[in-house]
């Protein structure tokens, strides 16, 4: 088992999703549109394991994104509220429980 690596979906191209490595996108992965699942729709932020038989993509949730953060040094300890990706400036734009 691999360990789990946040993308955003970007797109989708003749079938497949094409997914940025978060937060920097500066890797691409290809993924079959049958891995996804219906709540999941471009921006949404992924979290991707890949192993021998494909790959395991999950919705990430504000929990799991408050604890990468929180890994990432990018947010204090307090709680995110809400969040969106902002593809034209390239970030995440959050706010937190105050």
């Amino acid at each position: 088992m691999s360990p789990s690596i946040l993308y955003t979906l970007d797109r989708f191209e003749e079938g497949l999703a094409i997914l940025l490595q978060y937060p920097c996108a500066s890797n691409v992965l290809v993924v079959p549109i049958e891995d996804l699942n219906n709540e999941m729709h471009l921006g949404t932020l992924l979290s991707v394991e890949i192993e021998i038989e494909g790959f395991v993509v999950k919705k990430v949730t504000k929990h799991k994104l408050e604890k990468t953060m929180q890994e990432m040094n990018l947010v204090s300890k307090s709680k995110i509220n809400d969040y969106k990706i902002d593809f034209k400036k390239g970030c995440l734009i959050y706010t937190v429980a105050s």
